[in-house]
């Protein structure tokens, strides 16, 4: 089996993301879609190797991973991540699950359509996020 080689770059939805808290979810890295045929499919996929945080909120807080769902709708791919007020920490891909973001988009799959792209929903307003992947793909 021949091992996948992908391209290491930031989340490109800015370098750093502060979360918004009260249950927004706020983008950390989207995927290029291509349409044939008037059906969307994922042109990449990507699986997050490094988070990074901070925070200085006044709180202890939770951060949560996932992407959009067709409701539309957050649904939480990683594990919750709890951050203590005052300090940066990091998990890399040694501590990190293997999923793999990818838009799914096919008509019957409608009830668990994701939209493939990275979203951080944070407990409380004001937490510094910043996020490596490796893309895959065309």
């Amino acid at each position: 089996m021949t091992e996948r080689i992908g391209i290491r770059k930031a989340g490109n939805a800015g370098l750093l993301a502060a979360t918004s808290g009260g249950g927004v979810w706020d983008l950390l890295h989207t995927i290029a879609l291509t349409t044939i045929a008037q059906q969307t499919f994922p042109a990449r996929s990507f699986i997050i190797r490094k988070i990074m945080w901070y925070n200085n909120t006044g709180a202890n807080a939770t951060l949560i991973i996932g992407t959009q769902n067709a409701t539309p709708g957050f649904t939480p791919l990683l594990p919750t991540i709890y951050t203590l007020n005052t300090f940066d920490d990091e998990l890399t891909e040694d501590q990190l699950p293997a999923v793999e973001f990818i838009a799914v988009s096919a008509v019957a799959l409608a009830a668990v359509r994701f939209n493939g792209n990275a979203y951080v929903l944070g407990s409380v307003a004001g937490i510094e996020v910043a996020i490596e992947v490796e893309e895959f793909g065309a």
